[in-house]
């Protein structure tokens, strides 16, 4: 009874604290959608998709919040909770600042005192809770660094990014030609000389952050056994699938078909709205992994997610190729565009299922090899019960097929009475 009292206060405390952060997150990033809606030009042609990219990053941000504070209330000793819980406070802070600074530029002047603060909300947030992503990453799985031997270089990356980013607060004027001047600008030499060093020292921590939060992850993941290791799959599953539905946004924002004909400025489009809603899978793996009520198996959704990337990219590169190849074949006689387009069409489906079988196979012995392992038992088993009739060594072979395929603690099969085999346990 003693323990339990004394710990009652710490967790009570921790519930509260993750609870206000909570409210926070779902206030804040309801001014988000509430302010990209005010602020939106319904003419443009990426009205909709540009609301529904900062309503996915409000998603976002509730739901690092949702599961930090989840943890939090589970685990309030484990810092991935915590620091899941300020990453969804800081992504209201950073769009939600430069969202009301931007509405405040045109309609009150560079002078307004209120969109100076946001936009010095969102210019101050914007660094560490780039930070926060790396020491969630550092700390994964268990709130500890790997081994003491990081306290150095994560200790200097924040004392770096706390540093540049108290010089950037202070910085006088506007932080940006669109946006209102900073109401807590210092006008003094040392602070105008300081704060471009500070910008590119505050960057350069940020990115440092995510380099080690990388090495990290990548160091445990190579020594985990266990529940460990299949938390660590859980994180890398998450983040393989939000990388394969960024890439195409980030490639295709490159070319000109994502630019405005008059200013050239990029515009949202479906691959940009996909690729921000996948970002809340990051926490919500981070949140059954630290909690573990039950790990699934991943290996089979990374092994998937692979083969069907893999399989993506040939079709692609086959119906590309085809229609390049055709169409330099056929200029001497015709465009020919609708053919060389129908060709490729045709050749990348009739790939299709081969090329999905060979690479899935491939895949599955390399990220799912428990399963590849399983199925050639089983494919082994049926190509020998077409020869097999004598049901008694027939039971015994399927208790073999069983054991070797799932590895059951126990087994058995039964049989009808009068059939001449008894019921056999193992």
């Amino acid at each position: 009874m003693k323990s339990r009292r004394s710990a009652g206060p710490p967790l009570a405390s921790a519930r509260a604290i993750a609870a206000g952060l909570w409210l926070f997150a779902a206030a804040g990033g309801s001014a988000i959608v509430i302010m990209t809606i005010i602020g939106a030009d319904p003419a443009a042609g990426d009205f909709w998709p540009g609301i529904l990219v900062f309503a996915c990053i409000a998603i976002d941000a509730l739901t690092c919040t949702t599961v930090g504070a989840l943890i939090v209330t589970r685990r309030p000793d484990n810092l991935v909770g915590w620091l899941l819980a300020a990453l969804g406070v800081g992504l209201v802070l950073t769009f939600g600042g430069f969202g009301l600074a931007g509405i405040r530029a045109p309609q009150a002047g560079p002078d307004d005192v209120l969109g100076g603060l946001a936009s010095w909300l969102g210019v101050v947030a914007f660094n560490p809770t780039i930070a926060l992503v790396g020491l969630v990453m550092l700390l994964f799985p268990d709130g500890h660094l790997p081994n003491p031997r990081w306290k150095g270089p994560i200790g200097a990356v924040v004392v770096m990014i706390l540093a540049a980013t108290s010089v950037i607060a202070l910085k006088p004027g506007s932080f940006d030609p669109t946006l209102p001047a900073n109401p807590f600008g210092v006008d003094h030499p040392v602070v105008r000389a300081m704060a471009p060093v500070a910008l590119a020292a505050a960057s350069l921590g940020a990115l440092g952050s995510i380099l080690l939060g990388a090495i990290a992850v990548a160091s445990r993941f190579a020594s985990a056994r266990g529940d460990t290791r299949q938390q660590m799959k859980w994180f890398l599953g998450a983040v393989a699938i939000v990388a394969l539905t960024i890439v195409p946004g980030i490639v295709l924002s490159t070319t000109p078909l994502t630019a405005t004909a008059d200013s050239g400025s990029q515009q949202f489009g479906l691959f940009d709205v996909v690729g921000s809603a996948s970002l809340a899978l990051v926490p919500i793996a981070i949140g059954v992994a630290v909690l573990r009520y039950r790990l699934y198996d991943i290996d089979r959704l990374i092994s998937r997610t692979v083969g069907w990337a893999i399989v993506t990219v040939v079709l692609l590169a086959v119906f590309g190729t085809g229609i390049v190849a055709i169409q330099a074949i056929l200029v001497g006689v015709t465009q020919g565009e609708t053919l060389a387009v129908a060709v490729s069409t045709l050749a990348a489906f009739a790939l299709f299922q081969p090329v999905r079988r060979r690479v899935q196979g491939a895949v599955d012995r390399r990220f799912d090899r428990a399963r590849y392992d399983a199925a050639r038992v089983i494919e082994g088993f049926s190509e020998r019960l077409r020869d097999e009739l004598e049901l008694g060594t027939l039971s015994d072979e399927i208790m073999r097929v069983a054991a070797d395929a799932v590895r059951p603690a126990s087994a058995a099969v039964w049989l009808r009475p009068g059939l001449g085999v008894q019921h056999r346990h193992r």
